[in-house]
This record gives structure tokens, sequence and C-alpha cells, in this order.
């Protein structure tokens, strides 16, 4: 909101003038243009919060794709484990921590783990009697690929989000002053020039 702070103190250090004759009543204030003092500070910026975002769902991808090739499971696990937050790094940047991706990641995680227990639970094992089938595989397979895409997805969107989260913080917490000549009451009822401080916050 918009507020106006005009303060004596102000007031006294800035007087440029003595005081004007009681002949002028009703003197209003300068018609001067407000000078900036500063204008919304860009807080934080965009393109960082979407390069920590793109470089924290790139390194996981990385880590498991050299974990595979090396046969390196700690390097799997560890890119897995940094995926679920790293894309999130955006957003932490601008001050929001808890993100609709890391929702989406939770949720496409739990899907695929259930959909795996749920496949080998439904494959077909050799045994004495030739084979032993559990349940339904296919509905497994249908919870793997939905959480898949759900996981992948929360990435893409942490992604694709982050800039606009470091806007949202700007807008929250920017700030914008300016100064202009004002006349304001002085002692013995007359009138002096000071400086009127105005600002949005």
């Amino acid at each position: 909101m918009r507020t106006m702070l005009t303060t004596a103190a102000l007031a006294a250090t800035l007087v440029t003038t003595s005081t004007v004759a009681h002949a002028q009543p009703g003197l209003a204030p300068l018609a001067a243009p407000s000078a900036p003092v500063g204008e919304p500070a860009e807080l934080k910026s965009p393109a960082t919060a979407t390069l920590l975002a793109l470089g924290g769902a790139v390194a996981p991808v990385v880590m498991i794709a050299v974990g595979g090739e090396t046969g390196n499971d700690a390097l799997i696990s560890g890119g897995f484990l940094a995926s679920t937050l790293t894309p999130s790094l955006g957003h932490w940047y601008a001050g929001e921590f808890l993100t609709t991706g890391m929702a989406l990641r939770g949720v496409g995680g739990l899907l695929f783990i259930t959909g795996v227990a749920q496949a080998l639970s439904g494959a077909c094992w050799g045994g004495d009697d030739g084979s032993s089938c559990g349940g339904d595989e296919d509905d497994g397979e249908a919870l793997i690929l939905l959480g898949a895409g759900a996981y992948v997805g929360g990435m893409i969107y942490d992604v694709a989000t982050a800039g606009a989260a470091a806007r949202r913080y700007n807008r929250k917490h920017g700030a914008q002053m300016a100064v202009a000549p004002t006349m304001i009451p002085a002692a013995g009822g007359a009138m002096a020039m000071g400086m009127g401080v105005s600002g949005s916050f």
C-alpha cells in the first residue's frame, strides 16, 4: 500500500528557505515532480531461479545415467534421492520451500513403487510344478507408467515455474520511495520548505 511519511525532523534538516509570511494563508505544497530515491529492487533473479531449478533437475539424471553405465548402485540411489528435492532449488532460492512439483514427485514415487511391487507379485516364478503366479502384472505396469509420468512432470513443473516464484518474491518484498519538496507548518504559524517522503511497500 502507499503511505505518505512527512516528519518534522526531516523538514528541519532539509529546510532551504526561511519562513513565509502569514499573509499567504492556505499555501499549497509545491507542485514539483517527485524524485525517485529507489526503484523496486529485483531482490531475486528469475533467470537465476530457473537455472538453479534446471541444474537441480539435470544433475540427478546425469548421476543415474552414469551410475547405470558404471554399475554404481550408490550413484543411482543418490541420483534418485536428489531428484526428489533438487528440482525445487529455484523455488527455495525464491523463498518457497514446499512446491507443487515436490508433491507431484512424492505421489509419483509412491505410485511407481506400488506398481513395481504389484508387477513383481503378479510375475510367474519357476517352482516344483513349473510355475507360480501371483496377481495382475498389467495393473502394476500401469501404475509404474503413471508414477513415472507424475514424477517427471513434477520435475518439469518446478523448472518451468521457478522464474515466476522469484517474481512473486520481488512483488512481495520490493519497495519504492520518492522525495518531493513540500511546504509544512513551522514555528510561530509560518510555513517552511521541507521534503516529503512517499513510499510503497
